[in-house]
């Protein structure tokens, strides 16, 4: 039996990683505090730790002055891919992907939107002195092909100035084998 608390978020639109236009998004959260609602079940095995993950991303945040959107991986032409439980990822992400007590797994083919708080996400790399990234927590925007959106990242969690870390908002599509 879930304890997730279901939560009516009005949200913005899920961007081209997701494929809607305008889907109106019924949250539930987590007792680990991650919010998370289904745009599209996907179908099949779920991914198990061990398991190489590959997805699309777009990744946003709750506490930008000038703009959510920090960068998304759909146009690189290569998807973001692990190994679950690794720990070259954000655990916040794993669990969205892999699933919890109270989160279901995602499937392949699936499209899920999820909000990590700053402890599930890259509160770490805040506390980093040097190289933003650097410690191998991804997904991280490029610093070479993406400068710009590699720059806004680094200014909103890997600045120990900052006096919060706000909420990692993230869309994620989960690929097949």
């Amino acid at each position: 039996v879930s304890s997730a608390a279901i939560v009516n978020i009005a949200t913005p639109t899920l961007s081209n990683a997701a494929g809607s236009s305008n889907p109106s998004l019924n949250f539930a959260t987590s007792q680990t505090g991650i919010q998370w609602a289904d745009a599209k079940i996907g179908s099949g095995q779920a991914l198990k730790q061990g398991s190489m993950a590959s997805i699309d991303y777009s990744l946003s945040t709750t506490g930008a002055r000038y703009g959510a959107k920090i960068y998304s991986n759909s146009n690189s032409g290569a998807p973001y891919r692990w190994t679950i439980g690794d720990g070259t990822t954000i655990q916040g992400l794993e669990e969205a992907i892999v699933g919890s007590n109270d989160i279901p797994p995602m499937q392949p083919g699936g499209i899920r939107r999820v909000i990590i708080p700053p402890s599930l996400a890259y509160q770490s790399l805040a506390k980093v002195s040097e190289g933003c990234g650097a410690n191998g927590l991804g997904p991280v925007p490029p610093s070479t092909e993406a400068f710009e959106e590699f720059q806004r990242f680094k200014n909103i969690y890997c600045n120990p100035s900052r006096m919060y870390q706000p909420d990692v908002v993230m869309d994620i599509k989960l690929y097949g084998r």
